[in-house]
């Protein structure tokens, strides 16, 4: 019956699509990334695996309703990463255009400095305040529209998307910046954000954090100005109040 799956799967993501939607929403999004994140999590996940399971077991549902059921989810999970990609996709190209466009020519006329901070974890989100206080104008990057929101609504000029791609660093502003500071939990992507970045603009300062002293030197040979190695300052921290705890003995 396959006008009936694809047809219930459908309905079930639409469902899902609404209600995510409008969660999403009572939380201060704006109905175009509420929606736009709400497909990317309309899948029918594990609970409802659980409750089709205990509906058989109970004899609330039949054997055949139940394979109805576990065919729709198992769909609705292939077709997941497809619905994600196009909601962030959806997000970028809808609200991030017109306010990057601004931001370049901002930025290009030379008004304030320009920054772009990538990755907003809590490294990046002080990075971010901190140079907004002392007057940088601050374009921010995050895969996640959700951990953007917050400072969207503060005034930031936020984008949601890849920072590797091109097209995500034109929106920020990236060809006539004159600093970013990239602080993301994976070295490897930093290397991709690093080249990408260092091809659009030759003449940018380049901070990065990274996770691993071996990974300081491909950073650096990728184009990073300055690498900031987890492992070096941890350690230097560690050795600080050893030598005071033994000093203190």
């Amino acid at each position: 019956e396959p006008i009936t799956i694809i047809g219930g799967m459908l309905v079930l993501i639409a469902l899902k699509t609404v209600a995510g939607g409008l969660a999403l929403k009572s939380i201060g999004l704006n109905w175009v990334t509420a929606f736009s994140m709400g497909l990317g999590i309309s899948q029918l996940g594990e609970f409802s695996f659980m409750i089709a399971a205990m509906g058989l077991n109970e004899k609330v549902i039949s054997q055949e309703t139940f394979n109805k059921l576990l065919l729709m989810a198992l769909g609705s999970l292939i077709l997941t990463p497809f619905m994600l990609k196009f909601g962030l996709k959806y997000i970028q190209s809808t609200l991030n255009d017109t306010d990057a466009t601004e931001q370049s020519k901002l930025s290009e006329n030379g008004h304030l400095p320009h920054a772009i901070i990538i990755g907003m974890g809590p490294i990046g989100r002080l990075v971010a305040s901190r140079l907004e206080t002392l007057g940088v104008e601050v374009s921010l990057v995050d895969l996640s529209p959700v951990n953007l929101q917050k400072f969207a609504q503060a005034g930031f000029h936020t984008i949601s998307g890849d920072a590797s791609d091109p097209g995500t660093l034109s929106y920020a502003g990236a060809m006539h910046c004159q600093l970013a500071v990239i602080s993301v939990p994976d070295d490897m992507r930093a290397i991709e954000i690093v080249l990408s970045l260092r091809k659009m603009n030759p003449q940018t300062n380049i901070v990065v954090r990274c996770r691993y002293q071996s990974n300081v030197s491909p950073l650096k040979k990728a184009g990073a100005t300055q690498v900031i190695s987890e492992e070096v300052e941890a350690s230097s921290s560690i050795l600080k109040w050893c030598e005071k705890i033994v000093a203190s003995c």
